[in-house]
Order: structure tokens, then sequence, then C-alpha cells
């Protein structure tokens, strides 16, 4: 029997996201998006203990039961990041998302986080081109290849 044709497809980091939601949603757990968090707050022994956050015009502050997962993006479109840890490797050629600044790594390296070390390189390369859109803009396009991570996800 032939295999209906995916609708989406998964791949790299939104697939270890798209895995993480099922997840939650499977346990019930409740997801907020649109949500920025504006601070990691820690007890006496160092474990943060709650966070603040903020969507559009309302903040609060939430307690923390079992721990904090900071899925954010990366550190691509922070300078000072990355030209401390991708010496020489040129922002122009970058195919993270402008959101991608570090901010949720400021925070946790803030309450105590730290990099790990002693690994060959920081970051994940892969093959990039730079394409001119019809408005003129370019883009940065990353090409895939079918060694990557991909969950495929179709309508039930």
């Amino acid at each position: 029997m032939p295999r209906e044709p995916a609708r989406h497809a998964l791949r790299d980091g939104n697939a270890l996201i798209g895995r993480l939601l099922y997840s939650l949603r499977q346990r019930g757990v409740t997801v907020l998006t649109n949500t920025k968090v504006d601070a990691l707050h820690q007890g006496a022994n160092g474990a943060v203990e709650a966070v603040s956050l903020s969507q559009v015009n309302e903040r609060r502050r939430i307690a923390i039961a079992g721990g904090v997962i900071l899925a954010s993006g990366g550190f691509n479109r922070h300078p000072r990041r990355r030209a401390e840890m991708l010496p020489g490797a040129d922002p122009a050629w970058c195919s993270g998302a402008p959101g991608h600044a570090g901010s949720a790594q400021d925070l946790a390296l803030n309450a105590g986080a730290r990099f790990g070390e002693g690994t060959l390189s920081n970051a994940f390369w892969v093959p990039v081109s730079i394409r001119t859109r019809a408005d003129g803009t370019e883009a940065v396009w990353r090409r895939c290849f079918r060694t990557s991570s991909w969950i495929e996800a179709s309508r039930a």
C-alpha cells in the first residue's frame, strides 16, 4: 500500500520541539506561546523556583514545581557571544532566525548555568546558500540532507 504523503515535515530543532510539544500535550501540561520569560527566580539552594512572564499587556510570576525548559533557539544573533564562541564566522551566512539572540541563555547564565566545554565546535554547521528574493532582499537557505532529523506528521 503506498504511503500517504506527509502534510508537514519537521526537521532539526522543529522536530525536537514537535516531539516535546506532543509529549507535553499527552500529559496535560499547559504550554504558553507568544510569551517572554523576563526573569528566573532562584531559591536559597540556587534552584529556579519561579519565572516571571509577560504576554502582551499581562505580567505574572509562576512557581516552578519540577523544572524549566528554555526552548528558544540559539545565540547566532547575539553579537558578543557569536564573536566569542564562533570567531570568524560571518553572520551574513547564518540561517538562524533573527530572534535567536540568546536572551534565554543570558537568563540561564545569570542563574548559574554554563556552556559545556571540550567540544570540537560551538555550532551545528550545515551548508547554506544565499539567495535573492523577488523583493531584492537576501535569504539564507539551509540545505538539508537525508541524514537530518525528521519527524513527518500527517493529518489524522
